[in-house]
């Protein structure tokens, strides 16, 4: 998978803690939802919020985006 790629790149050039590594993981949190992986889907987005959260201020529509898709993956207990 292409975004897969992607993150390794991010991570190899930018670090585990970048907002634009960040962005690649709410991005193949996206795909892996699509693909009806809501549980795997959760864990990226997790991640990338949390990423986000410590990295850009808290205005910053990437984490808004990365909060949005984080709900929407929830699954409820």
């Amino acid at each position: 998978m292409l975004y897969r790629a992607a993150l390794a790149g991010k991570r190899a050039s930018l670090g585990a803690v970048h907002p634009d590594t960040a962005l690649t993981l709410h991005n193949l949190a996206v795909v892996v939802a699509d693909r009806g992986d809501t549980s795997k889907a959760y864990v990226l987005a997790e991640r990338a919020y949390r990423i986000l959260a410590a990295t850009v201020d808290g205005g910053h529509p990437a984490l808004a985006a990365a909060a949005d898709n984080r709900r929407r993956l929830r699954v409820p207990s």
